[in-house]
């Protein structure tokens, strides 16, 4: 198994993880045992509320990820709509924007997204 990423979400410490580049898997202090990350999981355990509507359409997106103070804003190149994620406080966005980021970089996002 690979870790992708491991630290504290809203609630407590979570590790993202992959078996051999598969389904992107997160176990940990919010969820019971383990489960397949989606759109709506990560809000739940990032404690944010997801507005609007899109999709990473492709491995090969480069989408603009971007905190604006509470909003996490998802679009651009390879992005089917305008996903933002919106969270309590700037600091949980800007976490949150850089684990996006890091989901990126491994090629995760068109993927739960």
């Amino acid at each position: 198994m690979s870790t992708i990423w491991k630290g504290g979400t809203n609630g407590g410490a979570n590790r993202f993880f992959s078996k051999d580049g598969a389904t992107l898997m997160v176990a940990g202090a919010d969820v019971g045992g383990r489960q397949v990350v989606t759109k709506e999981l990560l809000a739940e355990i990032w404690g944010a509320e997801v507005l609007g509507s899109g999709d990473v359409t492709s491995d090969e997106a480069n989408p603009r990820i971007q905190a604006d103070g509470v909003t996490v804003r998802l679009s651009g190149e390879g992005v089917d709509g305008n996903l933002r994620f919106v969270f309590d406080n700037e600091k949980a966005a800007q976490n949150f924007e850089d684990f996006l980021e890091t989901l990126a970089d491994e090629g995760y996002l068109a993927d739960i997204l």
